[in-house]
């Protein structure tokens, strides 16, 4: 379980690159510790060694939302770099485009990737880059509000939004229709009850030639 996201309101961190690896957003040395440790101080933990990089900058190091290029996560499917972004504070990432599987990773550990044309996200980190200066990220309304007043629409799937604004994961979104899948196994089992049968058998440690099942 996540925090739920409904409107982010933070200064907005401007990493104008393309193309940020995994491996840059947290190195292979940091993925050491156990699922649930804080992997925040591990978050381009090379880059941040640097004062003159956005997010060790006076001014953005609490920003929660950041600006960035196309490509944003591609290389390694290690979670960690998703929970590194979620455990730094960054609530959501804005860019032309995400790694599928970096972007998918971070639906479901509670950050928002926000698509928005190339154009637009350009014009975005120029607005903020004098900064520090705030965006307002709307998910119910999907919107982008830049300091300047533009509002920009974003589009996501819905499934993925009612995670993000229940903050839930995987297992979460599963129990909240544990009632409809219980509802659905009792109407197949009186529908197809053949199935069940050897299921039944090898929890009680019947076997099928003892039941009569699977002998002609």
């Amino acid at each position: 379980m996540s925090e739920p996201i409904r409107r982010v309101v933070s200064v907005a961190a401007p990493l104008w690159v393309d193309d940020v690896e995994a491996d840059q957003i947290i190195s292979a040395r940091d993925c050491v510790r156990p699922a649930g440790a804080d992997y925040g101080d591990a978050l381009f933990r090379a880059w941040r060694a640097d004062p003159t990089f956005v997010l060790a900058r006076e001014g953005f190091r609490e920003a929660r939302i950041l600006v960035t290029g196309a490509n944003f996560g591609y290389g390694s499917s290690r979670e960690h770099a998703a929970w590194a972004v979620r455990d730094f504070g960054l609530r959501a990432i804005v860019a032309p485009s995400f790694a599928s599987i970096f972007r998918t990773n971070a639906v479901r550990n509670g950050v928002l990737p926000v698509i928005l044309s190339a154009d637009t996200v350009a014009a975005i980190v120029a607005e903020i880059s004098p900064g520090p200066a705030e965006l307002a990220i709307d998910l119910p309304e999907q919107t982008v509000t830049t300091p300047s007043g533009e509002v920009h629409r974003f589009e996501i799937a819905a499934l993925e939004k009612e995670m993000l604004v229940e903050g839930l994961d995987g297992i979460g979104l599963v129990e909240r229709y544990t009632d409809d899948l219980a509802a659905f196994e009792e109407r197949d089992r009186r529908r197809r009850p053949w199935v069940y049968e050897p299921l039944a058998a090898a929890s009680s440690g019947t076997t099928t030639s003892e039941t009569g099942v699977g002998t002609p």
